[in-house]
This record gives C-alpha cells, sequence and structure tokens, in this order.
C-alpha cells in the first residue's frame, strides 16, 4: 500500500473540509450581513413613508382644516364658530404636538360618542383625522400637563381646578377657563377647544394665546391675572 499517497490523501481531504467549513461560514457570515442590511433598509424606507405621511399641522391647506371642521359640523350636528384657527407647535413632557386651535360648542363626552361615525369619513388627509379620535388617551395626559401649570400658581392665586370638566374657577365660583382638547399624538392633529366666559379676560387670553402659544400663555395670563 502506497502511505505516502494515502497520506497526501487524507491531507488534501482534510483542506478540502476546511476551506468549504470557511466557505460555508463566510457564506453565513454573508448572509447575515444581508440580512441586516435589507432589514435596515426596509427600517429607513418606513421611516422615510412615515415622515410624508405625518404632514405637520403647519403644512396642511386651511382648506383641509375647515373641510375636517364642516364634516364635524355636519356628522356631531354640533354647532362650531369657524371664523378663525390658529396652528401651532408645542412641546410637553419632551413630546411634540401640531395643534389646531378654534372656538366650539361640544364637549368632548359628545365627541367621543360619534367618533364611530366619523372613522368612515373621507378626507383629503382622512388618516390624520382618524389618528385623531383612535388616540383619545392623549387627551388626558395633554390636560394633565397643562393643568400642571395652573397647579404651580395655585397657592397665589386661589383658583379652583375641575380636572373632571376642565375648568377653572375663581373662589367666587366665576368660570375663568375652559376647554377640551383632541390630541393625535405624535404630532398628527389636535383639535383642541378653548372657551372663557365673555369678559374682559376673555380677550387677554386669547391675545396671549395667540402671541405666545398655549404652552407659554397659559402661565402668562395666570401670572397677569
Amino acid at each position: 500500500m502506497d502511505f505516502e499517497n494515502l497520506s497526501l490523501s487524507s491531507n488534501d481531504s482534510d483542506v478540502e473540509e476546511n476551506i468549504d467549513f470557511l466557505n460555508n461560514k463566510e457564506q453565513k457570515l454573508n448572509n447575515l450581513l444581508l440580512a441586516k442590511k435589507t432589514l435596515e433598509d426596509t427600517i429607513l424606507k418606513l421611516s422615510k413613508e412615515k415622515e410624508e405621511r405625518d404632514l405637520l399641522v403647519s403644512q396642511i391647506d386651511d382648506n383641509t382644516i375647515n373641510n375636517f371642521i364642516n364634516i364635524l359640523q355636519d356628522s356631531l350636528s354640533l354647532d362650531i364658530i369657524t371664523d378663525s384657527f390658529i396652528k401651532e407647535s408645542i412641546q410637553l413632557d419632551n413630546k411634540n404636538f401640531e395643534l389646531v386651535l378654534f372656538d366650539c360648542d361640544f364637549l368632548l363626552e359628545d365627541v367621543v360618542s360619534a367618533a364611530v361615525n366619523l372613522e368612515t369619513i373621507q378626507l383629503e388627509r382622512w388618516e390624520d383625522i382618524n389618528i385623531l379620535f383612535l388616540k383619545l388617551q392623549s387627551y388626558y395626559h395633554l390636560r394633565s400637563s397643562i393643568f400642571t401649570q395652573f397647579q404651580k400658581k395655585e397657592q397665589n392665586i386661589n383658583l379652583i381646578l375641575d380636572l373632571v370638566y376642565g375648568s377653572i374657577k375663581d373662589e367666587n365660583g366665576n368660570t375663568i377657563l375652559q376647554w377640551d382638547i383632541l390630541v393625535a399624538d405624535g404630532g398628527l392633529l389636535v383639535q383642541n377647544k378653548l372657551t372663557t366666559p365673555i369678559i374682559e379676560r376673555q380677550s387677554l387670553l386669547k391675545q396671549i394665546i395667540c402671541k405666545k402659544g398655549i404652552y407659554e400663555g397659559i402661565p402668562s395670563f395666570i401670572q397677569q391675572y
């Protein structure tokens, strides 16, 4: 028997096995890298699509907002004053919110009870509007954050806060401020109701909020009260 040739043949076989092992290992590594890149590309694509979809309210055409307000009015059979509205951005608890503020005479409960009817409404950007009602829980977070601004001042100015009805009264029971807020979390769209009694403070409050925004404007209003 040719032991020398047998030994060489065995070594050749080992080398081939090692090469195959390395090739398989390299192929697996390449597959993992390819899968990782595919995943990253998919995430990036979805992120870009979301950015394009999540159009900031400041960029939404005024006609779209008016269309939304009119549909609210027709669907809920509620009176909405639409002489004007304000578009602005605020930040609460490190979260950004895009706001549309306008006066209206309906309660949050009315909107919640009728929200199911609004899910089928077709708008130019209906997906943004639907999110407004699908994420009503965010409303409580934003309301709580705003009320915190009043609580910081409460000891000095004797305000009575009603977290259930969203109102602020003075010690004589006079309503100073009342509002309801519906929030689309993620900065899509917010419908905000801001009403006050028809008194001198109403004009002052709206001037301050229009100038400084709701986040800075409300505390500024309280300081001047």
